[in-house]
């Protein structure tokens, strides 16, 4: 799954909420907010200027800060979830070591369920053009299996663009 957008669609106040929870407060927490939210840009070429917009919050695109943030904003991804998890940059993957293929199913879309869950919650998109699921296996499985992974999107936004 590829997390979309994720600091610059998802609301400054749900990172800060992180922030604070893990432990940031009084003046860096100040600083954090004032970082993330109320900021001008505008572009520049040689000779020639915009005018300065407002961007009324988010991380900005190419800081320094911006990995560390998004780590901290997606750290809790991983609560209640069955399967074993690794997170990379923003691409999320789940996996399982099972003798049965159902029971991986099983297990899988349940945790698809929670994540939807837990993207809504912290306003988060995922791209379900870029979710995939493969299953190896020593032994031959057969297609009558009932183990399908259900990708919903309906919690989504939508993929993005």
């Amino acid at each position: 799954m590829i997390l979309a957008k994720l600091l610059i669609v998802s609301g400054t106040n749900g990172l800060l909420f992180k922030l604070q929870s893990s432990g940031i407060s009084g003046h860096l927490l100040n600083w954090f907010s004032s970082y993330l939210t109320r900021r001008k840009q505008r572009v520049v070429l040689p000779g020639v200027y915009s005018s300065w917009t407002t961007i009324k919050a988010g991380v900005p695109q190419g800081s320094i800060l911006g990995p560390l943030l998004f780590l901290v904003y997606i750290n809790d991804i991983v609560h209640n979830i069955g399967a074993n998890i690794r997170l990379f940059a923003d691409d999320t993957s789940l996996f399982l070591v099972v003798e049965n293929p159902d029971v991986a199913a099983r297990t899988l879309n349940y945790d698809l369920n929670t994540i939807s869950n837990w993207a809504k919650k912290w306003l988060v998109t995922f791209n379900p053009n870029k979710t995939e699921s493969i299953l190896f296996s020593k032994k031959k499985v057969s297609h009558n299996s009932s183990a399908y992974i259900h990708v919903r999107t309906t919690n989504s936004r939508g993929p993005a663009p």
